[in-house]
């Protein structure tokens, strides 16, 4: 059976889910020795939360433009809707 690289669910699982990658590389990297769930409370607390998101959410620019050079259009607009999903809870939270 033959997997097909050019759905929007995957484009979509992959965007949603890089942001996530790095922020749990960030966290080994440099908070290791606090839980993770403290991490993520240390960030909502001192505001850094959204900022932190949004900084991860700039991977999927590049996955975007890799599936764009791959000619996996559909596949990258998945990725743009995780992209603009991630804006939506940016500015959800910015507003409270």
């Amino acid at each position: 059976m033959k997997l097909n690289y050019n759905s929007p669910w995957l484009g979509l699982i992959i965007g949603l889910l890089a942001p996530w990658t790095i922020v749990i590389a960030f966290y080994q990297a440099k908070f290791a020795a606090i839980k993770f769930y403290e991490f993520l409370e240390l960030a909502y607390y001192n505001q850094i939360f959204t900022t932190l998101i949004s900084l991860c959410a700039l991977i999927n620019l590049g996955i975007f433009y890799l599936f764009i050079w791959r000619n996996k259009d559909f596949a990258a607009k998945g990725v743009l809707g995780a992209t603009f999903f991630y804006t939506l809870v940016v500015f959800v939270m910015k507003l409270m």
